[in-house]
């Protein structure tokens, strides 16, 4: 059953049932949630910092509103690329926080608090006041489980579309109810991390209700009743209350379009002017270990290192290929890179032979690497949009056959997999009208080639322009490059999804069966743009020093990536010493 826009947050394909006669006003709002979203995710990625909020007209910057005239096959596409990205974007930030490991343990809080409730008679799990205390303890347990698309800032996003009903001083909503769960959790965050009550305090003033349940702002009476300075702040009753917050998010967390600017976990209350921390227990206690944020931080600066080290080594690549620029001696792989096969003429009989594949062994190390990468979430459309049009692949797509190797899948089925990492510079289109996109990984774990002097992996936007390669020309039919390019310049930070191959036209293996060259994400299925590089590379000089002029361009970009990458290690660093427990600082 659809039950708003909200609902929509969770389709992924074209196929989904919640699509059965949608209308477009609802999916413009759904798709206007999930760009917001997608803000929220990037800032948090790129700061390292889930509670950072992004600026209030991001969604509007990358994604653009949707106009009135789109049709529904349009907002659909649209949609469902946004939702891709959103669980993409959810995925990196829980790796990168070392947090999938508690999102269990935060769904089996909320059903225990659940029960409590039962035993207790406060609360009812049914209803917006149970439900939105089992969130909210959940969330402060273990932050990771708010991040999840449609848990917390979904629900909220939905209830202020929808005009922000009071559904904390009427506790007539179910715990199914969008709106009734976004007005209790953000009600319930105004009043731990604004007004700075802590949640057990505002557990033991809940109303026994025997077990029917009672509106939060009965709640807020109570506190009041104990904190008499609250009533300065918020009023006496729950209704001035619940206007308050109101009067918060207007005035701090609005986007231009009138919707919610919330940060990656949905709670905006602790950066606005006079927030106060109430946390889980009155007094700071906390049974929650101390060092968690610190162990976690401590792997994240791991990974943050590992990127200056591919970015040093990128930008070293790149002064090699200035030197060669300004020498006239391009270095060894560029020439091959001119030397490899065109595929152009002699095609009328597809006389073309590939390398050999990679042998048994090879592709199962490979696809265990990249296991914990996999994107399912993307499978159906690389299946059914992209791979049909894969040239030399399936039938009916070119006179050759098998010239990708599939490593994840088979090349009847391949499986796509997600990686976040830079450019290393800025494309070109080839013949066979591909994108090749030189990239660097962020994540040590992901298989790379092994020759220094070619790119670590090599990503494919497939008919980016017009094919003029004859072979590659049949595929292109009926198929519409769906990703913008333009962005797509040296030191641009991107996630990318699709599967991991092995290019057998140019691919090279050593004599232990180490890949130098031919690893690619071919076809590019899913892309999120996450910080811009540099601007687009200037028109070639008219002294013919084009090349060596962008490869400048590309190294001072790089150059400005590694920059900020190591300010981000730096102030992460300095925020573990300010959480590192007083017997671990150095005296």
């Amino acid at each position: 059953m659809f039950r708003g826009a909200n609902d929509l947050l969770g389709v992924i394909h074209a196929g989904d049932p919640r699509l059965h006669g949608v209308k477009p006003g609802a999916l413009r709002e759904a798709l206007g949630i999930a760009t917001q979203s997608i803000s929220a995710l990037k800032t948090a990625i790129e700061t390292r910092n889930a509670s950072k909020v992004p600026k209030p007209d991001a969604a509007q910057q990358d994604y653009g509103v949707p106009r009135e005239k789109d049709d529904v096959p349009e907002l659909t596409g649209r949609l469902i690329r946004a939702n891709q990205s959103v669980l993409g974007l959810s995925d990196a930030l829980l790796a990168a926080s070392a947090g999938r490991q508690y999102l269990s343990t935060a769904l089996f809080a909320a059903e225990l608090v659940e029960s409590f409730q039962q035993l207790t008679g406060k609360g009812n799990a049914g209803l917006t006041d149970g439900e939105a205390v089992s969130r909210v303890v959940a969330f402060k347990l273990a932050p990771e489980i708010a991040l999840i698309p449609g848990f917390n800032g979904g629900v909220a996003q939905q209830w202020w579309k929808d005009g922000h009903p009071d559904y904390v001083t009427d506790n007539s909503q179910n715990d199914q109810s969008s709106d009734g769960n976004g007005a209790g959790v953000m009600f319930l965050l105004f009043l731990t991390d604004y007004l700075g009550i802590a949640m057990d305090e505002i557990l033991a003033r809940m109303p026994d209700s025997k077990g029917n349940g009672a509106p939060l702002g009965d709640t807020y009476v109570n506190l009041v009743k104990a904190h008499s300075e609250l009533a300065q702040v918020a009023g006496k009753d729950g209704k001035t209350a619940f206007q308050k917050m109101i009067q918060l998010l207007q005035e701090n967390s609005l986007n231009p379009d009138g919707s919610l600017n919330l940060p990656a976990n949905g709670n905006p209350f602790p950066s606005m002017q006079g927030a106060k921390q109430g946390g889980l227990f009155a007094g700071g206690a906390s049974p929650v270990a101390s060092n968690g944020t610190v162990a976690q931080d401590a792997q994240a600066a791991i990974q943050l290192e590992t990127q200056v080290e591919q970015q040093v080594a990128a930008l070293k690549a790149v002064l090699q290929q200035i030197r060669g620029d300004a020498t006239g001696n391009p270095p060894a792989s560029l020439a091959r890179e001119e030397e490899r096969p065109a595929l152009v003429a002699g095609l009328v009989d597809g006389a073309v032979s590939y390398k050999p594949p990679l042998v048994g062994s090879v592709t199962t190390r490979l696809a265990q690497q990249v296991a914990a990468f996999r994107a399912p979430h993307y499978d159906q459309d690389l299946q059914t949009k992209f791979w049909p049009h894969v040239y030399n692949e399936l039938s009916g797509t070119g006179p050759n056959k098998d010239r990708l190797q599939v490593i994840t899948g088979t090349n009847q089925t391949p499986l796509t997999v997600q990686i976040t990492g830079t450019l290393a510079k800025t494309p070109n289109p080839e013949k066979d009208g591909d994108l090749h996109i030189s990239f660097l990984p962020d994540d040590p774990h992901f298989p790379t080639n092994q020759n220094p002097q070619e790119p670590r992996l090599e990503i494919e936007i497939i008919y980016s322009s017009a094919a003029v390669q004859l072979d590659a020309q049949p595929a292109e039919v009926g198929y519409k490059n769906p990703f913008d390019t333009s962005q797509l310049v040296a030191g641009t930070r991107i996630q990318a999804a699709g599967p991991l191959i092995y290019d057998r036209a140019h691919g090279v293996v050593d004599a232990s069966g180490n890949v130098m060259y031919g690893l690619e994400i071919h076809p590019l299925v899913g892309m999120t743009v996450l910080t811009k590089g540099g601007g687009p590379p200037p028109p070639p000089p008219p002294d013919g020093t084009a090349q060596l002029s962008s490869d400048l361009d590309s190294a001072l970009a790089q150059a400005g990536t590694l920059v900020q990458t190591l300010q981000n290690l730096t102030s992460l660093i300095q925020k573990m010493k300010g959480e590192a427990p007083a017997n671990m600082k150095r005296k």
